[in-house]
């Protein structure tokens, strides 16, 4: 059996990171503004990193770990643990598909 997972990171951090995740080559990450999510500075943002459905393959941690690459260069932080309190309401969000995938469709196939 083979799931799809999606990915949701809820993180605060000042820049903007779109084109840095185009010239990537993983465009498929899409950067979402969530004014829900606490920030230890009015000059941050809040965003969410919402990745595609993707299946368990060698491409979807390759997209994963480039994306962590790039938001590193960015000093994210996680609003959970913001200098200026803490909040229930952010952090990473797994969705697993309750079927799998069709038997004839691989998770590489699924994920390109």
């Amino acid at each position: 059996m083979i799931h799809v997972i999606g990915i949701e990171w809820e993180l605060a951090f000042r820049g903007e990171i779109r084109r840095d995740f185009e010239a990537a080559g993983i465009g498929c990450v899409k950067v979402k503004s969530d004014i829900s999510i606490p920030r230890d500075n009015h000059n941050h943002s809040t965003w969410e990193i919402v990745f595609p459905p993707m299946g368990d393959c060698e491409r979807t941690w390759q997209v994963i770990k480039t994306a962590s690459e790039i938001l590193e260069r960015y000093n994210v932080y996680d609003p959970n643990h913001a200098r200026n309190g803490s909040s229930e309401t952010a952090g990473m969000h797994v969705h697993v598909s309750a079927a799998d995938l069709q038997d004839n469709l691989t998770a590489e196939q699924f994920t390109e």
